[in-house]
């Protein structure tokens, strides 16, 4: 789990570009009690995110062109992501849907990472803080 708030999970993001040679900044997509995850990407970027390969993903979140699988080592994925909303556009309703806003808990809500849908984003939750990743995105 990303400790730290999001600051934490930020630091773990930009961890994971540096180890891939990726320059920019990045941020985790996460939402917390007093912020919706895309909230930290305003204003939102005219053109979609694009992963590693060159495969335009999303705009909004909410229609799709393709999962969001690529890891920064290049590596295709199909595991569950931290999210913290059923909807990028969403606060968590409380601290147990987001860890205790990413720095303790036992209970999160997830996404699924092969997913080109909005089950990429907040499809499942869990009873545990324990999940495979998190979305780190480019600061446009």
């Amino acid at each position: 789990m990303p400790k730290g708030g999001l600051a934490g999970a930020d630091a773990r993001c930009m961890d994971d570009a540096a180890s891939g040679n990726i320059s920019g900044k990045f941020q985790a997509l996460l939402s917390t009690t007093t912020k919706a995850a895309l909230d930290r990407f305003q204003p939102l970027p005219s053109t979609p995110w694009v992963r590693l390969d060159g495969v335009a993903t999303t705009r909004d979140f909410v229609t799709w062109d393709a999962p969001i699988n690529v890891t920064a080592s290049g590596a295709y994925v199909n595991l569950q992501a931290y999210s913290g909303a059923t909807s990028p556009t969403q606060n968590s309703l409380s601290l147990n849907d987001s860890c205790n806003d990413w720095d303790a808990g036992n209970s999160a809500v997830l996404g699924n990472a092969a997913s080109a849908s909005t089950k990429a984003f907040g499809s499942i939750t869990t009873g545990t803080c324990i999940a495979d990743s998190l979305y780190c995105l480019q600061v446009p």
